[in-house]
C-alpha cells in the first residue's frame, strides 16, 4: 500500500529505522479506515490510500508532522486533501 501525499524514506535509507518504528508505535494492533481518491492502484499495483486510525485522526498527516515523512506534490486525479 502507498499512502497518499506523503513520501516515507525506503529500506536502508537514512530515518527509515525511525518512520517504521513510528508506523508501528501509531498502527500495530489498531484499527484502521482506508480512503480512496480517485485512483485505486498506482503505476506498481500498490493500493492507493488515506489511513485513519481509530481516533479519527489521518495517518498520513501524523507522518508528516512527526518528521518521518515529506509531504510530496499532488499525483493527479488524488488530490482531495491537497489543501490539507
Amino acid at each position: 500500500m502507498r499512502l497518499i501525499g506523503v513520501n516515507t524514506p525506503e529500506r536502508g535509507e537514512p530515518l527509515y529505522e525511525g518512520a517504521a518504528a513510528f508506523a508501528e508505535d501509531n498502527l500495530e494492533g489498531e484499527l484502521v479506515t482506508l480512503e480512496l481518491d480517485a485512483e485505486e492502484e498506482d503505476d506498481y499495483g500498490r493500493l492507493l490510500a488515506y489511513v485513519y486510525r481509530s481516533d479519527g485522526s489521518m495517518f498520513n498527516e501524523a507522518l508528516v508532522r512527526e518528521g518521518n515523512a515529506q509531504e510530496v506534490a499532488s499525483f493527479p486525479p488524488n488530490t482531495r486533501y491537497l489543501d490539507r
